[in-house]
């Protein structure tokens, strides 16, 4: 039977989804791909960060057939489905939606990635790896640290702290989106990087004499301001690739 002029089979969008992702091979907590199987064809997607019943309703209510988002719904297994775990999944089947998830891939993406994305956003080029899942990047010409700031907060998130402990001229970046362990502060600092741009600490208390001592500055820029950039670039991607879907941006500050 012909598609509708204005649906997708499920697969042609997963596949062409994996296909973006077939270089990572790294172990992860939560399942990258298909989590939850729904609708055979497709007509609309929406894209998130987080999984949540408020984001499950609002991809429901928009008609949507397909969810994709960075934090997946099952993180190492269940041994059980009950309380919100039910509510969220029975939310999803009684709408028969995809849910697509890509969690850490989609911070180390080189091009569309979380990591890649801040270092666009702020007018950086992109270098080697850092923690992991984070990268090195250079401006193309040092900026002031009166600077920095501002731009952090104007190009990620107005409500960014900072720990202001650098020197004057900043030429050199870490950055990590999400969350940071602060034992990869050294590596930032050993690394060349006189400025660590990433979402929050795992514990910013450790962070701050560490920095201090070691004269870098840090931007906690949040950690959903930093993980937006990747399924961005994911639904940008799909809209290109398949024009005839309606794709929606579900976009729910967690204030974190």
């Amino acid at each position: 039977m012909p598609r509708a002029s204005n649906s997708y089979p499920r697969n042609e969008i997963t596949g062409y989804l994996d296909s973006l992702f077939d270089g990572f091979t790294g172990e992860d907590s939560t399942y990258n791909g298909l989590q939850v199987e729904g609708a055979g064809e497709i007509t609309a997607a929406a894209f998130g960060v987080d999984c949540s019943l408020e984001g499950f309703r609002r991809a429901a209510d928009e008609g949507c057939q397909l969810l994709v988002t960075h934090h997946g719904l099952i993180w190492g297994g269940w041994s059980s489905v009950a309380g919100n775990d039910y509510l969220r999944l029975k939310t999803l089947i009684d709408n028969q939606i995809n849910l697509y998830v890509r969690h850490l891939p989609l911070d180390i993406h080189p091009e569309y990635g979380n990591n890649a994305g801040i270092i666009r956003a702020l007018g950086a080029e992109r270098k080697e790896v850092f923690a992991e899942y984070g990268f090195f990047a250079e401006f193309p010409s040092a900026l002031s640290a009166k600077e920095f700031r501002p731009l952090v907060a104007e190009k990620i998130n107005p409500d960014s702290e900072f720990m202001d402990f650098g020197p004057d001229r900043i030429e050199r970046i870490a950055v990590c989106s999400g969350s940071l362990r602060p034992g990869y502060l050294a590596g930032a600092v050993s690394g060349g990087a006189q400025a660590l741009v990433t979402g929050e600490g795992s514990s910013p208390s450790l962070f701050y004499y560490p920095a201090l001592e070691s004269k870098i500055h840090i931007a906690f820029a949040g950690h959903y301001a930093t993980e937006v950039y990747g399924v961005r670039s994911l639904m940008e991607l799909v809209k290109k690739n398949f024009p005839e879907l309606k794709t929606i941006w579900i976009d729910m500050p967690t204030g974190w």
